[in-house]
């Protein structure tokens, strides 16, 4: 970068014309007097080494009038809507509760129940009872899934909603 070098002629003028000129103007009058490319901002750097100060000067001006306080409004009140959404008296459905009956917890007839330890993800993991075991004994049965398919019926409910079915139910409630 190409700083300018000051002479000490620009830097006598740059002392005079500091307290009552501008930076950019005492800037343009040493560029046009000598020819040089100062800036603004070199003027202001110069001055600053030369640590020339510019007199402070009271502000001469029009005192305006202090602000009128507002004056406290009440809050706005929201008009009331036009509508209001009423929920009908729609008593509580609940689907009636089924009972799986006792023999669903029995071995099937062609299986040899198993215990946990013997459980993988080929074997069916339905609970079963045997009597007199103090260990719970699962299906066993062959299956692709968590239940082989007999298991899987009965634990099924017959009125379980698909996931379209459950939200235009619950499109009535929102």
């Amino acid at each position: 970068m190409n700083h300018p070098t000051w002479d000490t002629k620009h830097a006598q003028i740059l002392t005079e014309m500091w307290p009552n000129y501008s930076a950019s103007y005492i800037a343009n009058h040493l560029n046009k007097t000598f020819g040089t490319h100062y800036t603004r901002n070199a003027v202001i750097g110069k001055a600053g080494r030369m640590k020339l100060e510019k007199p402070k000067h009271e502000r001469i001006g029009v005192l305006r009038p202090l602000k009128q306080t507002r004056r406290d409004k009440p809050a706005r009140v929201k008009a009331p809507k036009r509508f209001v959404m009423v929920k009908p008296d729609v008593p509580d459905y609940r689907p009636p509760r089924i009972v799986v009956p006792e023999e669903a917890w029995n071995p099937l007839p062609d299986t040899v129940p198993i215990n946990i330890v013997q459980l993988n993800r080929k074997t069916c993991r339905w609970p079963v009872d045997t009597d007199g075991d103090t260990e719970q004994m699962f299906c066993g049965a062959p299956c692709s899934s968590t239940y082989c398919k007999s298991h899987a019926r009965l634990g099924k409910s017959p009125y379980a909603l698909s996931k379209s079915d459950f939200l235009r139910n619950m499109r009535r409630y929102l």
